[in-house]
């Protein structure tokens, strides 16, 4: 698992990354598993996006992915753009709540 700093665009994911490992993984194989959780002070959420991702290549797919304003968080070059392609997205979300009472639980 690798934290990146994304956007999602006409329902794809795309991210920012330099040359090395997610890179790599890539060539071996395009599946992927993309997960984000977040919470607030009332509940939280996660996702988790089953698909494929590539490499952009074209120039045109490159000056595209560069109006989206992606950041690196960490001051290092990522001249490389990956989108993924959802295949499946599921997730789930609650709410936070005090614990249930204790009283008449048995702990074997």
């Amino acid at each position: 698992m690798f934290p990146v700093n994304y956007v999602v665009t006409g329902g794809d994911i795309v991210f920012r990354t330099a040359e090395g490992s997610k890179l790599f993984e890539l060539t071996v194989n395009d599946e992927v598993l993309f997960e984000v959780d977040d919470h607030t002070d009332a509940g939280a959420w996660s996702v988790v996006v089953r698909g494929h991702a590539r490499r952009l290549e074209t120039e045109a797919e490159i000056e595209t992915a560069e109006q989206l304003g992606l950041q690196p968080w960490v001051p290092t070059l990522k001249r490389n753009y990956v989108r993924v392609t959802a295949a499946e997205i599921t997730g789930r979300a609650f709410g936070f709540a005090p614990e249930p009472d204790r009283s008449g639980v048995h702990v074997f």
